[in-house]
């Protein structure tokens, strides 16, 4: 780990982590009650201890305002906890958030987390002297175009493996951003990005030997072989006091590497070395540690022609094994439209807002659904008129043309905006882990280890999946924006 300030962040993010987590697994055992209380995991009373002071690189600062937006997510009827965690105008952007929201708490369908998110790190301009001003500013280079796309985590009782995934979240970024993100998910990768778990990511053979010559050579050598095995050093924090670490040999199948535009993987645990559960080294440590990547980059011009209607639901047991070739807008529902609509006209939020009044003829409620001047009816002949490739239902659902016109105008006003190249990237991905029950350590740490192991993994994939483009923006182009949101 890069420093002591990652470690706390970290351990910030997956002591949010852990009140996600309680929402999607509520009945868990929990710890033994006299656990020694250097080895108890953070919790969010911890949040503000862990993330101040912190600095503010962008990598940390992405950490705070999401693990913010995340709080705010669990129990949005309260700004007490998220409000702990920001500061000056970004209290000003939850306030006025949760006011515009406070009459509609049990039918709003808006996107709170991202618009505290994206508000808090690219929109605090607005604020100034503690009053809301009035003005435009440039639109943050990002926009989700999936808000379904979640880290859902799960956990075996009786196996104790961990799991988390995310299927098909979908954002339009500058494509050198999502050729970045590409690029740092490359295995060999894994340690370059700022306040990453991986110490080391090295190409290695079967045995755990390191493969000779220049890095460049050595990357294009182990793409184009056979055999694919890396020899990986991660560590991360238990709690704010207390370091895991595990050294480990890890083999690759199913990969394809399109330098620009397309990556995906699976990975299994080939052998573990050695680990460390903040006590003593231990032979092994992990039992299971295996899941898959895959992304896919289409230009904002192309979208309309490289997408396809699945998947209609998620499939939570398939691994992928086969490159992307069209980006999935079957889960896709009119939210997801309204949602792109008020980055530009904000008078769609209330649409969200309302939860969508319902109407009894659903050409009425979105007229989109049957195409130009429909109804559902066509009077000339007084035949029901069929519909578009419609996906979703009632007041919920939409179309293929609608969600191609949407993004592309959503895409096209960014590029206009940036004045670069916009395009939509897609990324699934998911880990399992099992920890092997110690030999020199308490039991206590295994327990420990288990128990916080989803929060862990949600943490993981939000950090490299969600946050990542976040971090670039603001590493990459964030001085530009703020010029121009200063100027406008």
């Amino acid at each position: 780990m890069a420093s002591q300030d990652d470690a706390r962040t970290l351990a910030g993010m997956v002591a949010t982590a852990n009140a996600v987590v309680a929402k999607q697994i509520p009945l868990r055992n929990p710890l033994p009650a006299d656990l020694p209380r250097p080895l108890r995991p953070s919790t969010t009373a911890d949040l503000p201890r862990l993330f101040r002071g912190n600095g503010d690189s962008p990598n940390q600062s992405v950490a705070r305002l999401s693990s913010a937006a995340l709080l705010y997510s669990v129990n949005k009827a309260s700004t007490d906890k998220p409000s702990q965690l920001l500061v000056d105008k970004e209290r000003l952007v939850l306030d006025d958030l949760h006011t515009a929201r406070r009459d509609h708490l049990k039918d709003d369908r808006s996107c709170p987390h991202c618009r505290l998110l994206y508000d808090t790190l690219y929109n605090t301009s607005r604020y100034e002297t503690g009053h809301y001003l009035e003005r435009p500013t440039p639109p943050p280079p990002i926009a989700v175009v999936n808000h379904s796309a979640r880290v859902n985590v799960k956990f075996d009782p009786e196996t104790n493996i961990s799991e988390a995934r995310i299927n098909n979240y979908q954002l339009i970024v500058p494509t050198f951003v999502a050729r970045e993100m590409l690029r740092l998910s490359h295995p060999l990768r894994w340690a370059e990005p700022a306040g990453a778990l991986f110490l080391q990511s090295d190409a290695v053979n079967a045995k755990g030997e390191r493969l000779p010559g220049h890095a460049d050579k050595v990357r294009d050598a182990w793409t184009k072989g056979e055999q694919k095995y890396i020899f990986e050093n991660c560590v991360w924090p238990i709690n704010a006091d207390l370091n895991a670490a595990s050294k480990n040999i890890i083999a690759f199948q199913n990969f394809f590497n399109d330098d620009d535009d397309s990556l995906s993987y699976t990975y299994r645990l080939q052998r573990s070395i050695q680990s460390n559960f903040g006590v003593a080294w231990e032979r092994s440590g992990l039992d299971v540690d295996e899941g898959f990547y895959q992304a896919r980059a289409v230009p904002i011009q192309d979208f309309g022609k490289r997408t396809t209607l699945e998947p209609k639901i998620d499939d939570d047991e398939a691994i992928p094994t086969a490159p992307l070739e069209a980006i999935p807008i079957g889960r896709l529902r009119r939210r997801d439209v309204l949602e792109l609509q008020a980055c530009h006209d904000h008078e769609v939020l209330s649409t969200l807002y309302g939860g969508f009044q319902h109407s009894p003829d659903p050409a009425v409620a979105n007229p989109a659904l049957y195409g130009p001047g429909a109804r559902g009816m066509d009077a000339a002949v007084g035949t029901v008129q069929e519909p578009l490739d419609v996906i979703g239902k009632g007041e919920d659902a939409t179309t293929r043309e609608e969600i191609v016109d949407t993004v592309q105008d959503a895409g096209t006003r960014l590029a206009s905006a940036w004045n670069m190249d916009f395009c939509v990237v897609n990324i699934s991905a998911s880990k399992r882990l099992h920890f092997t029950i110690p030999e020199n350590s308490p039991i206590e740490l295994w327990h420990l280890l288990t128990l916080t192991a989803p929060a862990f993994l949600f943490a993981f994939l939000n950090s490299a999946i969600c946050l990542a483009p976040h971090v670039l923006i603001k590493t990459l182009i964030n001085p530009l924006h703020e010029e121009l949101a200063h100027g406008v």
